[in-house]
């Protein structure tokens, strides 16, 4: 009797973004807007919006498809024309990972840059390692 080799599955553990599309038209709306709906009902995650190949805007949403048609109406309206959107497996990473993002692209689209709530900045504590060492430095040389 021959053995069947069973192919390793991949485990879905710590993956934080489930599903994702990337650098799609904003035309899709048009094209095919009842299967998005269809595909997107009920996820939330992170989208971005580009102008051309340029990110414009950065942002979060519970129902992802809703959120990206009101901004063919809103302030962004004629602003951009290409959408990524990353569906995020747990709601409470979306406003960190959102954050992040801001942090690191500062889009012009958005007014402001994201904030780490729980987290604490590490710069206060080493700046002042940093003085306690002028402070050890200068006692040594005099």
């Amino acid at each position: 009797m021959r053995r069947v080799k069973s192919k390793k599955r991949k485990s879905a553990k710590g993956l934080l973004v489930k599903r994702y599309l990337e650098r799609a038209s904003s035309k899709l709306f048009k094209l095919i807007g009842n299967k998005l709906n269809e595909l997107l009902k009920g996820q939330s995650g992170i989208y971005v919006l580009y102008k051309d190949d340029t990110i414009y805007y950065i942002g979060l949403a519970k129902s992802l498809r809703g959120r990206l048609k009101k901004h063919l109406e809103d302030r962004h309206k004629n602003r951009w024309n290409k959408f990524s959107l990353y569906i995020v497996k747990r709601i409470k990473y979306l406003r960190d990972v959102e954050s992040l993002m801001l942090r690191l692209v500062r889009p012009k689209g958005n007014k402001l840059t994201g904030h780490f709530e729980r987290h604490g900045n590490l710069k206060p504590e080493i700046q002042k390692e940093l003085d306690e060492l002028i402070g050890a430095l200068g006692e040594a040389i005099e």
